[in-house]
């Protein structure tokens, strides 16, 4: 029960209350080990998934396995 309520309370703060770009986000919880998963556009968003992750009551280690697909930016050729 008590890995329930922790992937809830951790779901919720992936969503848009942290950051909308962690949406696509996910997470498993088995025992005190957070696995993430998913897809974010930048490294920050990654960083701070992980560290949102590892702040959550009763996590011990956090598994970040999310990859970053940054979009490319429309760069001026000269």
């Amino acid at each position: 029960m008590q890995s329930q309520t922790a992937i809830t309370s951790l779901s919720s703060l992936l969503g848009d209350a942290v950051h909308p770009g962690l949406s696509g986000v996910s997470c498993q919880i088995d025992a005190n080990m957070v696995v993430l998963r998913g897809e974010v556009p930048t490294f920050y968003l990654k960083q701070l998934a992980q560290e949102t992750a590892s702040r959550a009551a009763g996590v011990e280690k956090v598994n970040n396995e999310i990859e970053v697909h940054a979009k490319p930016r429309d760069w001026v050729q000269e």
